[in-house]
């Protein structure tokens, strides 16, 4: 493996989790600040926040070379070789696929079930937890979370694949 391609992956991998991250912890506070404050500028400044993080993925997962190439990461080495032993870029993106995956349900869990179980105590008794009201936002957003990263990590050699594509 080269560098280039080293540094390819790297960015590649980062770009996976950002996407990620963005669309279980960006997009929702965004949408539920959207429901409490409904006004034309906030939709725009939203709009246009969505688009820039939008095309900052589409940079960082498919066009990793323009960042390489812009940085000159890949230069300044004493050799162009990584030696990672028998390690290939598709077992590494298969394994980060899978950390990843493994990440978004370990972190979606409690809040889902704390979700979950004051939404059950308020249909139950008159009190929520800590006299919270019920996120339903929230809930479904962690539910999500879970799927999503069930998802990945079903299909994480597929997604490796898709991802390992030069």
């Amino acid at each position: 493996m080269t560098k280039r391609d080293f540094f390819r992956l790297l960015i590649k991998v980062f770009g996976l989790y950002s996407c990620i991250t963005t669309i279980f912890y960006f997009v929702p506070q965004l949408f539920s600040s959207y429901i409490y404050d409904f006004n034309l500028a906030y939709i725009l400044i939203m709009i246009g926040s969505v688009l820039l993080i939008l095309a900052l993925l589409f940079v960082l997962i498919f066009k990793a070379n323009l960042i390489i190439n812009i940085l000159n990461l890949d230069s300044g080495f004493d050799d162009d070789n990584v030696v990672l032993g028998n390690l290939t870029s598709e077992s590494i993106l298969l394994f980060s696929v899978t950390i990843i995956a493994g990440i978004m349900i370990v972190n979606g869990i409690p809040d889902f079930l704390y979700h979950l179980i004051n939404a059950f105590k308020k249909e139950v008794s008159l009190y929520s937890i800590d006299n919270q009201e019920v996120n339903y936002f929230g809930l479904v957003s962690e539910f999500l979370n879970i799927i999503l990263g069930y998802v990945l990590l079903v299909n994480n050699k597929k997604i490796s694949k898709i991802l390992d594509r030069n």
